[in-house]
């Protein structure tokens, strides 16, 4: 689920797993 349009919202949740959040 890592939409470019909920890459913000569950990198904000994910972060700590999300790569994309960089």
């Amino acid at each position: 689920s890592l939409n470019t349009a909920n890459i913000e919202s569950e990198c904000l949740r994910y972060r700590r797993t999300i790569e994309v959040c960089d």
